[in-house]
């Protein structure tokens, strides 16, 4: 198989679970592309290509759409992450309840001040560590923290990072509510459920974990904020979440104690240098989450280009037959029941036997998997017919395992 390595995704990684992986560049006609963040929405993506694989969660880089029109399956690494976000999350929310920050932005700042004074003012060396240690004294009590057993948090969106924010918050002693109208009630163990953003319950923080749609940009906003008294903000999801100027307003009105985020700005870093905390886009840099983003969407890639299999895919639905026996055609198309009349019309015709099929749509974009007992040269002629259908996006035919 031909792929496009992108963002320094190991080779060595990726043939571990893809024997016949090759790697190859953009123009010498790539089945599929592996990536991180590279933007492909701007990049001509070659007719040759069948798949892309996020190792990652977020889609933002990729034009999900175009690959819809064209039959190219994209690929996500869904929780993969979730571990390596949830343990920045809690360790930005000690941060905040103990003055982490600021404590060790001072610390440093005194032992450069005091060898400032050494170099420039001739203050004896020797008496440095005991005027450091004076200071330290002098000063901790501005730093002095809370515990975060006690404390409370509302948890917005419980899925794989959200869930398992929840599980460790409950282990620490924190009272957690959760937000998710499209989570099952299983995932409410342990949580006080929170019917509606228009009526938030008093916490001392809030950690959103929200996919970014037309319904989520912009849900933190004044009508949201408002209803918070002192609160710590987190938004290690997306960027978009959050309304900035109503964070801004927030901060200085006491709805917000603190905003911390996985993603910069730089007009609240500007304003509010001592209410804001900035990490630059840390959330899945571990390397035990990109190794297991790599090894999932290899993983899903292999068993979609043995047998047709889709799994974990943004923009195709969930798709899988038994083991292959015969050949096999898969079949991307836009849902039309004429369609698979048609097809079944045409299957009559050269004489095949469907010995099994399955299909599954998605909203307009439906796949279909079927064995091909024995076919004959005619398979091809068949095969350019399909792909010249209309609603037809991509025909490719899986031949019979040695």
């Amino acid at each position: 198989m031909r792929a496009v390595l992108l963002d320094n995704i190991s080779p060595d990684r990726v043939s571990m679970g893809l024997p016949s992986f090759r790697q190859v560049s953009m123009e010498e006609y790539p089945e599929a592309i592996f990536l991180r963040s590279t933007d492909l929405k701007n990049i001509d993506l070659p007719k040759s290509l069948l798949a892309i694989g996020r190792a990652g969660a977020g889609v933002d880089n990729i034009p999900v759409d175009f690959c819809s029109q064209r039959g190219i399956v994209v690929f996500n690494a869904p929780g993969a992450n979730a571990n390596s976000v949830k343990e920045l999350v809690l360790g930005m929310m000690l941060n905040a309840v103990r003055n982490i920050s600021p404590s060790t932005n001072f610390s440093s700042g005194l032992v450069r001040e005091h060898l400032k004074n050494v170099a420039c003012r001739g203050v004896d060396p020797r008496l440095v560590p005991g005027l450091i240690k004076k200071d330290i004294e002098k000063m901790k009590k501005e730093f002095k923290g809370e515990e975060i057993a006690g404390k409370s948090v509302l948890i917005i969106g419980l899925g794989a990072i959200g869930s398992s924010l929840a599980k460790s918050c409950i282990a620490l002693g924190m009272s957690v509510y959760g937000f998710d109208p499209y989570a099952l009630s299983e995932k409410f163990a342990g949580i006080t459920k929170v019917g509606s953003l228009d009526n938030l319950p008093k916490c001392d923080f809030v950690s959103i974990h929200a996919a970014s749609t037309d319904e989520t940009k912009g849900m933190v906003n004044d009508k949201f904020l408002d209803q918070l008294d002192g609160a710590i903000l987190l938004n290690f999801s997306r960027g978009d979440l959050i309304d900035a100027k109503a964070v801004a307003k927030a901060l200085v009105d006491g709805h917000l104690r603190l905003y911390i985020s996985d993603f910069v700005n730089m007009e609240l870093s500007r304003d509010f240098p001592q209410k804001t905390i900035f990490t630059p886009h840390l959330g899945a840099s571990t390397k035990e989450a990109e190794e297991r983003s790599v090894k999932m969407v290899v993983g899903q890639m292999y068993a979609f280009m043995e047998t047709g299999r889709i799994q974990n895919s943004v923009n195709f639905p969930n798709c899988e037959l038994l083991p292959r026996t015969h050949c096999r055609l898969v079949i991307s198309r836009f849902d039309n029941s004429e369609e698979m009349a048609w097809l079944s019309a045409l299957l009559m015709e050269y004489g095949y036997n469907a010995l099994q099929t399955v299909s599954k749509s998605r909203g307009r974009v439906s796949n279909s998997i079927m064995d091909i007992k024995n076919p004959d040269e005619r398979i091809q002629d068949m095969i350019e017919r399909l792909a010249a259908r209309n609603q037809i996006t991509r025909v490719r035919l899986i031949q019979t395992p040695a």
